[in-house]
């Protein structure tokens, strides 16, 4: 008599659910195996820092041993929303990016929020650029990855990646198609379609505003000093006045 989970796991790997496991026929030797690596992208004042996930230890023979996957999807979760996590594994170094929390999507990150964040992600795909570029052979695979739309090179980097099953025919059809829309993209090709940094303030106040610039935050594009200079004080100062005294300021500095 042949067990019903032997059943179930048999259908998964030959016939129902092949795009949920990875042949380990072309993954290298033991000895050839790396660790995966993983930080936390993020930001303390105004400076840009790499902080290393905190790794998860398995315990043998009395001693805590790091294994070559340190790392769990519950650690990704937990961490403050909008997260930007650098990933390196056998196959590549990845971006994973959540932007708001319980999976809602990127539209809800507004004004001051979503322009940090954009610089934030622009600063981190450099980073992954640069690390491939400095520690990586020609032809590793670079990946910004959405929340949501991970790709299996991805999920084998971590010990435990659970995830959700349901029988409801119209969840499964959304959960598909969300992970068409938040395919992983290329860095290269991500950075193509980035924004400058900072404009000048002849650029901010010309009738024709440079392409991807948001017309309710032209601030936020100025450069420190150039922002210390209009308005006298520090960005931090400026995003704690009210709101009302905030839009005050632009139209008295002919941003808006």
């Amino acid at each position: 008599m042949v067990c019903c989970d032997v059943i179930i796991v048999f259908a998964a790997i030959m016939f129902l659910r092949r795009d949920r496991y990875r042949s380990m026929l072309k993954v290298p030797a033991a000895d050839d195996v790396m660790m995966v690596k993983a930080w936390n992208m993020t930001s303390s004042g105004e400076e840009f820092i790499a902080k290393p996930l905190e790794l998860t230890t398995d315990r043998g023979d009395g001693d805590d041993v790091t294994s070559a996957f340190p790392y769990s999807r519950d650690q990704l979760k937990e961490l403050p929303k909008p997260a930007l996590v650098m990933v390196e594994n056998v196959d590549g170094v990845y971006l994973w990016e959540s932007c708001c929390h319980d999976g809602a999507d990127e539209g809800e990150l507004k004004g001051s929020t979503k322009r940090q964040h954009d610089i934030m992600r622009r600063l981190a795909i450099e980073t992954c650029i640069n690390y491939i570029k400095e520690h990586r052979k020609e032809g590793c695979e670079g990946l910004l990855i959405p929340e949501g739309g991970e790709p299996l090179n991805f999920i084998n980097s971590f010990d435990i990646w659970m995830e959700s099953e349901t029988n409801d025919r119209y969840a499964r059809r959304k959960e598909n198609a969300n992970r068409i829309i938040k395919k992983p993209k290329e860095f290269h090709d991500v950075m193509n379609n980035i924004t400058r940094l900072t404009y000048t303030l002849e650029e901010l106040r010309a009738d024709k505003l440079p392409e991807g610039v948001d017309p309710n935050q032209l601030e936020t594009y100025l450069s420190l000093q150039d922002f210390r200079d209009l308005f006298q004080m520090e960005k931090d100062e400026f995003y704690q006045l009210p709101g009302w005294k905030q839009r005050k300021l632009r139209r008295q500095k002919h941003l808006f």
